[in-house]
């Protein structure tokens, strides 16, 4: 009787279910790297990537479309604007940037053990069957509904991405969200040397509510950049700074990061390759880019070029994994 009453007491099997229902997983929220960056690039190789993409801003500038508040702000701040075009003094977008943007962050979720650290020796990993005018308010809600971790906000227009944060502050609070970083968005230029209205707004809205935005060129080398290693470094330094600087001159000390996705087309039928050494080389040259520009890094890896599950499609996305984890 003893026996059989103390079970009860311990809940016995539906104790047990209960249990192992509510035991998560157990897991470290980000991966704090101990092995040495590959840098392939000497000091002189770097120096000349960056006087090039400054001669680039200076000499060719960057299309901000769509967005007269845009151009006002970087006209107030010294670089020249005709059009939609603007040429920045040479510089000019590094003092900005290494002025006031923050070479680490925090980056908050719903449960505070979930929160990760942007940048540094950090590394993070990273949802469409909906009406695109409303399929924001289920991806953001089913992530604070569904998982206590840090998440990404909409950036398809830029209402949607103020319906982000307004959801942000309806969980974490309006002053909360003000002075720290509950999202950390992608806004893709729209390369070679354009940014378009639609990632302009949401840029705008996220970095004056001091949200973190991945600033990152989408380029496919010999399309959309030089075929070269070297210019398409040069052309996505200029782009990232850009876009970089916009968001310390919005809110001085908003976190931004560095982002980049490179791959290559092929020369003879134009069809994007992945999984080639040479976006490889672009991540490592462009991450040690950003260590001396003093941002958090963005990019990716396995990735392939195989239509099959075969040994092309493990080698390929193994060496660009490899790749992300040696560039940081």
């Amino acid at each position: 009787m003893s026996e059989r009453a103390g079970r009860r007491k311990g809940g016995g099997r539906a104790g047990r279910r209960e249990a192992r229902a509510n035991a998560g997983p157990v897991s470290a929220p980000f991966i704090q790297r101990k092995i040495p960056y590959v840098e392939i690039l000497s000091e002189e190789g770097l120096q000349l990537i960056e006087d090039n993409a400054d001669r680039l801003l200076e000499e060719v500038g960057i299309d901000f479309l769509d967005d007269p508040e845009v151009l006002e702000l970087f006209k107030t701040a010294g670089a020249s604007v005709d059009g939609t075009r603007v040429r920045f003094p040479r510089g000019m977008c590094r003092e900005i940037i290494q002025a006031t943007a923050p070479s680490e962050y925090v980056q908050y979720a719903r449960n505070p053990e979930r929160n990760v650290t942007i940048g540094g020796k950090n590394m993070v990993r990273e949802p469409v069957d909906l009406p695109v005018n409303k399929r924001h308010y289920d991806m953001v809600y089913s992530h604070f509904k569904y998982s206590d971790k840090p998440l990404m906000g909409s950036v398809t227009h830029y209402r949607r991405a103020q319906d982000s944060v307004d959801m942000a502050k309806l969980v974490f609070g309006d002053e909360f969200v003000d002075q720290n970083c509950v999202f950390t968005s992608l806004i893709n230029v729209n390369s070679p040397l354009v940014f378009d209205g639609t990632m302009l707004g949401s840029l705008k809205v996220y970095a004056r509510n001091n949200q973190s935005c991945v600033v990152a060129p989408f380029i496919l080398a010999g399309a959309m950049s030089p075929v070269t290693v070297a210019g398409t470094c040069t052309q996505i330094l200029a782009e990232a700074m850009a876009g970089i600087a916009l968001t310390q001159l919005i809110r001085p000390g908003c976190p931004v990061v560095f982002g980049t996705f490179a791959a290559a087309v092929s020369m003879a039928t134009g069809a994007p390759t992945f999984g080639t050494p040479e976006p490889s080389q672009v991540i490592y040259a462009t991450a040690a880019l950003a260590r001396r520009l003093g941002v958090p890094y963005r990019s990716g890896g396995g990735l392939c070029a195989s239509k099959l599950p075969d040994a092309q499609a493990a080698y390929e996305a193994a060496n660009t994994l490899q790749t992300a984890a040696l560039a940081g």
